[in-house]
Formats: structure tokens, sequence, C-alpha cells
């Protein structure tokens, strides 16, 4: 199967052929690795998948003495 081709304005080719050889990788690499990352990035499931992950690797509880002031604080302020 044939690849589509595209042409890119040069300065983003510029900018692909800069990555790629301080990368060390080929330029379509960078290409397919920079559209999976976008793609990945404007999923809204797959940022919500993330911030999951990252919601469970760390500790959300709430400290005693911080869940402690916020409460004295709301006590006082009149709603």
């Amino acid at each position: 199967m044939r690849q589509p081709t595209s042409s890119l304005p040069k300065r983003v080719e510029a900018k692909v052929a800069h990555v790629a050889r301080r990368l060390k990788k080929p330029r379509r690499v960078v290409l397919e690795e920079a559209i999976d990352e976008y793609a990945a990035r404007h999923d809204p499931e797959a940022v919500t998948a993330a911030m999951n992950r990252v919601a469970d690797a760390i500790d959300t509880r709430l400290d005693a003495g911080l869940a402690s002031a916020g409460r004295a604080i709301l006590e006082r302020s009149e709603w």
C-alpha cells in the first residue's frame, strides 16, 4: 500500500528535520510520534484516564489540620 504524501510548509519541515537530527530518528518517526501525541492530548477519554491514573497514584485525602481550618473559616463566613 502506498503511503499518502503531503506537503509541509518549509518552517514546519525545518522544525521536523531539526528534531529528527537531535533525536537521531527518521523524520517519519518524528512525525508519527508527534501526531500520536497530539491526538492523545485532544482525546477527552485519554485525558480523563491520565488524570485518573495520577489521582490513583497520589494520596488525595485532605490533611486533618487543613480540613479543620477550612471548616472554621466556613463557619465564620456569611452565606
